[in-house]
Order: structure tokens, then sequence, then C-alpha cells
């Protein structure tokens, strides 16, 4: 019902000056406006990793561009959400615009990133954490900070995964990072971590020693998250230390099925 296009043509009343802006573009009536009222920032503007709320009312993206003076570094991508108030600064993000994972919510209340920036208390490092934002009260949570909040540390950064896709329900993230996050981490290779809104931190991959685990995929609520690890995990991994993909389950998975039998031989066969 909603599109959102990035233009430096004029296509409304509006003088865009010949810089790149967003419009919203709603189907049922057929009005096309751009997302915030004038044209701010450099002829450069470019845009990226648009995505919006289900009826489109808010809208979050990342560019290069200061386009609130004052507001965030000049330099470097940002973090912007348009909605029925306005435009707003949500926070500095790290990396290119165009490699940059961000997850929001069907309601567009909430916002994963990755920023390398200290935006919560808890954060006393200078390493990329992933944060989750709340539009309703405008605060971050600090996702990748560990037992007790401590941050990520000085020695690895944290990733969103770049499959994970659900901020409803249970608002889980998953993110992965080497940094030992819970006691039960006992290695410094990547691992995944999740994140619920009930029940905090808790690490995915087990963390054990010499090996990590990489992020697969999850279902679409988020409550399976399928990995892969060299780690023996289960009884029934005997390949050893060849690289298996197992799937973690909120609530349990399945119970391990009794190990196959011998056939066994007739008598005087």
């Amino acid at each position: 019902s909603t599109a959102f296009i990035a233009s430096a043509q004029r296509l409304t009343d509006a003088d865009n000056e010949g810089k790149e802006t967003i419009y919203r573009y709603d189907l049922a009536s057929g009005a096309l406006t751009p997302l915030y009222p004038e044209a701010l920032g450099s002829s450069t503007n470019s845009f990226s990793s648009l995505q919006s709320s289900a009826d489109g009312s808010r809208v979050y993206f990342l560019t290069e561009t200061q386009l609130l003076p004052g507001q965030g570094p000049e330099a470097g991508p940002k973090l912007y959400l348009a909605d029925g108030s306005g435009l707003r600064f949500v926070a500095p993000v790290t990396g290119s615009t165009s490699d940059r994972r961000l997850l929001v919510s069907s309601d567009g209340r909430y916002a994963a990133f990755e920023s390398p920036a200290q935006l919560a208390s808890g954060d006393s490092d200078e390493r990329i954490d992933v944060y989750r934002y709340d539009a309703d009260t405008g605060t971050m949570t600090l996702l990748s900070g560990g037992a007790g909040g401590s941050g990520n540390g000085n020695s690895f950064n944290a990733t969103l995964s770049k499959a994970s896709r659900t901020l409803d329900g249970d608002r889980i993230v998953t993110f992965e990072t080497a940094e030992p996050l819970l006691p039960q981490d006992h290695n410094d290779k990547a691992d995944v971590y999740e994140w619920t809104e009930a029940g905090g931190l808790d690490l995915i991959s087990a963390g054990t020693p010499g090996f990590g685990g990489e992020y697969v995929a999850a279902t679409p609520d988020g409550r399976t998250v399928f990995f892969r690890t060299n780690a023996t995990l289960l009884a029934r991994d005997h390949d050893l230390g060849e690289l298996d993909i197992y799937a973690a389950r909120i609530g349990g998975g399945f119970p391990e099925p009794p190990e196959p039998s011998e056939p066994s031989q007739c008598a005087g066969a």
C-alpha cells in the first residue's frame, strides 16, 4: 500500500534543489510526499537500508549525510527515523551504508542496529555493539552488554546477524561476537548470542573451548536458531570435528533418539 522512492528529481511542488530526497507514495490516494518538509544536506545525499513499519508510518534509513545540522557526527553513516512528528536522528552506525544491518519491528517502534558509539551507560568501550532503539520512549538498550551490562569489551566487535528478522513477539535479536559475554562462553571464537525482551541475553552456540559458532538462519518467530560449528554438542555427532548444522529452540528441542542397535544374527545363518 506504500512505496518509498529516493530521487534527486523534483517530484512534487516542494523544491528539493537537485538533492536526493526520499518520497512516500500512497497507492490508495496516489499522493506523493517527501518524508521531511524540506531537502536538507548536500547534493550528494544517498540512502540505503530503508525499512518501514507495516503501515509505512515509520521509516528508518541510513545515509552518510547529516540531515539535521548539529545532530550526530558530520561524517560517517547515520540512522534516521521519519514519522508523523518529522525527522529524527537516531544514532551513528558503522561501516558503509550499503552493508549495514538494520532490523525493524512491524509497528516501527523498535529498531536494532550496530554502532561504535557509546549510546548507553553500560557501554564503556569503543568497539561495535548491538543496540535496540525504542521510538516511543527515545531510549537505547545495549543488547551486547554481557553479564552485568559491562559492554562488549575492548577486544571484539558484535555484529547483528544478517538474516535475523524478528523484533515482534518475544522481541528476539540474534548477533555474533567473539567476546565472552556470559560465563558459559569458554572460548575467544565468534559465538551466536540471542537477546529477548523477557529473558535478556543467552548463549546459543555453546561456547565450547576452541570452537566457535556461526549464525545460519532462524524461523520467522525467532524461536528456532540454526547455527554451524565444528564442536561436538550432541552424542550422536560422530564426525570428529567436521562442520555440522545445529538447531537451538526456545523451550527445548526434540529428544535425542536412541543409538541404532547392531543387527542380530540368526544362529546357523
